[in-house]
């Protein structure tokens, strides 16, 4: 999904939670959907009203984000981050409809466009705020999560700086647990440099360069033979997705791959890296034998290393709300949005 045309509206629009668009004065934006072939999805619309509804009744009032807040809210500010709201249920369901192979969200649905390097928020024809359907936890951790993807994007060396060691750790648990190895830290260190210039600039080669070199240790130093062989043809069968221009479907063909083959040694991975950056939360969630949960994992982590990060951000929104704790100004995901 992208973003294909963005005019002034010349005309009211109606159909909306009451006020919020009749207010927007004289600035409404129109927005157009597209898919890959520039086919139109949907139209959304787009206001200061809009935006202040996002700035003062969730961002500002998301009290354990004080740290970032204003950061966040000067990104919405700068068309960085851009809430779009839609005349009516209907248009809305289009994108649900388009995209529910993913299982998205039904209410709030976000990306990060790279051809107008904006973050896109799809909020539902609901209100917006404490008394509204969509909680202001939900739109926070959707943000924050798109803010990882952007801020790779647009600062790559303050990005490598915060979490380039959390990367690494992150890799090497996963490929050690799913290959049963133990890969010395500079060859993951290898791959990650690779994986950092497939998502920056499309250089595929250094990342599979890489790839195969770990793969060939593995089949000299795997503690599970049977079981490494079969791991090995599943990510060879990935990457076989990724370097042949993918399909429209492949997306869904990895996922299938990726949820039947690599989500154990992911979870864990995830777990790890986690815990590694939020300690605080961590020591908490061992006085009551819990785990923090991550929901789901896909094929992105193979080719973005933004996508990590994302997660971890997303997760942490959700923790820190149901442990009721603020979001320190020290945490390098806080640190990250900060510099942006």
């Amino acid at each position: 999904m992208k973003i294909t045309h963005r005019r002034i509206a010349c005309t009211e629009i109606s159909g909306l939670t009451p006020g919020m668009m009749k207010s927007g004065g004289h600035d409404i934006q129109e927005i157009e959907l597209s898919d890959d072939n520039d086919s139109l999805i949907s139209k959304g619309y787009t206001s200061t009203y809009v935006k202040n509804i996002i700035k003062n009744q969730v961002i500002n009032q998301s009290k354990k984000f004080n740290s970032i807040s204003k950061s966040i809210c000067n990104l919405i500010d700068r068309d960085v981050i851009t809430p779009i709201m839609f005349t009516d249920n209907n248009e809305y369901a289009i994108l649900v409809e388009q995209f529910n192979v993913y299982q998205y969200e039904k209410r709030i649905m976000g990306f990060y466009d790279t051809t107008k390097n904006s973050i896109y928020l799809l909020l539902n024809n609901v209100a917006i705020g404490a008394a509204g359907s969509i909680s202001n936890t939900d739109i926070m951790s959707l943000i924050i999560h798109e803010l990882m993807h952007y801020s790779f994007k647009n600062a790559y060396k303050k990005y490598q700086d915060i979490f380039d060691g959390h990367m690494t750790n992150f890799y090497q648990k996963f490929f050690n647990d799913y290959l049963f190895t133990n890969f010395p830290k500079e060859m993951i260190r290898e791959y990650l440099l690779g994986l950092y210039k497939l998502e920056y600039n499309n250089d595929t080669q250094s990342m599979l360069d890489s790839l195969n070199e770990l793969l060939s240790y593995a089949e000299d130093h795997t503690m599970n033979e049977n079981i490494a062989f079969i791991n090995f043809k599943a990510i060879e069968t990935l990457f076989k997705y990724l370097s042949n221009n993918p399909s429209n479907d492949t997306g869904v063909k990895i996922g299938k791959l990726s949820k039947s083959s690599f989500t154990d040694p992911m979870l864990d991975a995830y777990q790890y890296i986690f815990n590694q950056i939020n300690p605080t939360l961590v020591e908490y969630r061992k006085t009551r034998n819990e785990n923090v949960l991550f929901k789901s994992v896909f094929y992105q982590e193979f080719i973005a290393s933004s996508e990590v990060s994302a997660m971890i951000a997303g997760t942490l929104v959700r923790e820190l709300t149901l442990q009721q704790q603020s979001l320190d100004k020290t945490n390098p995901i806080a640190e990250m949005i900060n510099s942006i």
